[in-house]
């Protein structure tokens, strides 16, 4: 294969997660907390792919 090759990419999924929140985790370690921010809660859901076809890795990251 050339390294300029093009390549009608077929994602396959390898892994997916959704991280914990700030506020979460937090709370699973016994702290209490009197004022909560949006940033505190907010997490991130993660995949990483591969394609079928040429291997390549691909990483994609939402905030939700």
């Amino acid at each position: 294969m050339s390294l300029f090759s093009t390549c009608q990419h077929s994602w396959k999924i390898l892994s997916e997660k959704t991280t914990e929140s700030r506020l979460s985790h937090m709370s699973t370690l016994g702290y209490r907390s009197g004022s909560v921010t949006l940033y505190d809660a907010e997490r991130k859901f993660i995949q990483i792919v591969t394609c079928t076809e040429c291997g390549k890795l691909k990483r994609f990251v939402e905030e939700i």
